[in-house]
């Protein structure tokens, strides 16, 4: 019997120590899993605003304005008659503000959370979305434009208005399009990354 029991004195030890280690181990794979499913579910959340966001800027840049845009537009500026490019654009932009800023207050949850370097890409956006506002501006001063000089010859003031006619009216294809379609891709390359990662907890 003594060989027994000095058996079970040394097994015993050792049972504490492998428990003790499935204990430790097991803990720690659940919260790889959290992190993971956290990652995951910021990042899904993310990619869809944005998706719904590019479709927002389109709305915003669409070259028609249709006949309750026009009535809506009129009655927020007391009635008057011709619409102006700004006032048309920042209704729009208004419109669709509540995307807008659901994406702004994810920007820093998915920045801790998916990526830090991201910040970029949300600068981007913001500045794309931005700058269509004030080239709408743009667009009135330029038109309403009569005395030689005020914004350079004839010539150069066609240009800038051109550029920023460009900016603010949608065309299928053109550069503020490719511009959104790249900086999602890298939103929607990192959603991949992350499904490779497909977490499991070794005991399933």
């Amino acid at each position: 019997m003594n060989w027994t029991n000095n058996l079970l004195s040394f097994l015993q030890p050792i049972s504490i120590i492998i428990a003790a280690g499935t204990a430790i181990y097991g803990i720690d794979s659940w919260r790889r899993e959290a992190r993971w499913k956290m990652k995951n579910e910021v990042s899904q959340d993310t990619l869809e605003i944005l998706y719904s966001v590019r479709e927002s800027i389109k709305k915003i840049r669409d070259p028609r304005v249709f006949p309750h845009e026009q009535i809506e537009v009129k009655t927020l500026n007391n009635n008057q008659q011709s619409l102006s490019t700004s006032q048309v654009i920042h209704y729009r932009i208004n419109n669709e503000m509540e995307k807008l800023n659901k994406l702004s207050s994810l920007k820093f949850k998915y920045m801790a959370v998916v990526s830090p370097e991201s910040e970029k890409e949300f600068g981007s956006i913001f500045k794309i979305i931005n700058s269509i506002g004030f080239n709408a501006q743009m667009v009135d001063e330029l038109r309403a434009a009569r005395t030689p000089g005020k914004f350079g010859d004839d010539n150069s003031l066609l240009e800038r208005l051109e550029r920023s006619e460009e900016i603010i009216w949608h065309m299928e294809g053109d550069k503020i399009e490719k511009d959104i379609n790249q900086l999602i891709s890298k939103f929607e390359r990192r959603q991949v990354e992350l499904n490779k990662k497909t977490f499991i907890l070794p005991w399933r």
